[in-house]
């Protein structure tokens, strides 16, 4: 049994996506892939971390 055909997506589709989405995606061989991300508690600690370590 072959595998299913996966379609490829174009960078355009790709930048598309990323400026209307509030999830971030990679872009890696024409393939779309979510990125895990934090929430938003976790970037508020990240980001005041950062301005500490500054």
């Amino acid at each position: 049994m072959a595998a299913p055909a996966t379609r490829r997506s174009s960078i355009e589709e790709y930048v598309q996506l990323e400026t209307y989405s509030n999830v971030r995606h990679e872009f890696i061989d024409g393939r779309i892939i979510t990125r895990a991300g934090g929430t938003p508690e976790h970037m508020d600690s990240a980001q005041c971390r950062k301005r500490r370590d500054a």
